[in-house]
């Protein structure tokens, strides 16, 4: 072991943390027994203790850090594009990365910037019965397959119900279709305030349409329910009452329809 330093010697630390414990009067609750030896060197020998930054002294550790400096000044690189066949991506939108869908625990909060992060919530207690509706893969006999859902341009056929062209699928009867269809009924009952979400549908942008009709929650309805609320507390509140809702009263509608069988092999795929 090195000689113990002679007295009257400055010693310099890198940890504040460990300085503010070793000159510190409080009772220590971590490492007692060292702390206290620590306080009583330090007192019969007349030592005292000075921080340094990290690295001090040190060439290389000190190249290190300007290199890792510069680089935080940096613009942040562009989102890697997935590679895994189980990445869904439409029109070049990464809809949900695997390794943040198939866990109990991560979610993947910072690959949408147009949806807020509540939308992946109930992820965590109902994966299998949210998945198909936020990865928009909902299909059902009586509608279109769910693929013409990502696809630009109106149908040959207009909708039986309200007679205008729009997307047949289930994702898009619930964003186009009136509000009297029994889909967007159930949808829009889900909500605490029905009458305000059929304002905000009404001058919704197309792109925040879409992410309704996957159940998810676009970032402007949630700044309308913030407003309309008093609150982002509030409006956190009346989305979780959403949320628990919702499944079941679409499901309910499309009770009667089977699964619609797929127009791909691997309908996971774009």
């Amino acid at each position: 072991a090195p000689p113990p330093p002679p007295p009257g010697t400055t010693l310099r630390l890198d940890c504040k943390g460990a300085i503010a414990s070793t000159i510190g009067s409080k009772q220590p609750i971590r490492h007692a027994r060292w702390v206290l030896h620590a306080r009583a060197s330090l007192l019969q020998k007349n030592q005292h203790i000075e921080w340094v930054e990290g690295h001090t002294g040190h060439t290389q550790q000190e190249r290190s850090d300007e290199y890792a400096k510069y680089r935080a000044m940096l613009p942040r690189p562009p989102p890697e594009v997935p590679s895994s066949p189980w990445d869904i991506v439409r029109h070049g939108e990464i809809v949900l990365p695997p390794h943040k869908v198939w866990t109990h625990d991560l979610i993947p909060k910072h690959t949408h910037e147009h949806i807020h992060p509540s939308s992946w919530t109930p992820m965590r207690q109902r994966r299998l019965a949210w998945h198909k509706w936020l990865l928009g893969l909902q299909s059902r006999q009586g509608f279109s397959h769910n693929g013409t859902f990502w696809r630009d341009g109106a149908p040959a056929h207009p909708c039986p119900h309200c007679h205008t062209r729009h997307n047949l699928s289930v994702h898009g009867v619930l964003v186009h279709c009136d509000p009297s269809h029994p889909l967007v009924q159930a949808w829009l009952s889900s909500w605490p305030q029905p009458s305000l979400i059929i304002r905000w549908r009404g001058s919704a942008l197309h792109r925040d349409l879409c992410v309704a009709g996957r159940l998810a929650v676009p970032r402007a309805l949630y700044r309308t329910l913030a407003t309309a609320m008093g609150g982002t507390r509030a409006a956190r509140r009346t989305i979780g009452m959403y949320q628990n809702k919702v499944i079941d009263a679409v499901t309910g509608v499309l009770a009667d329809s089977v699964p619609a069988q797929s127009e791909k092999k691997k309908p996971l795929l774009p």
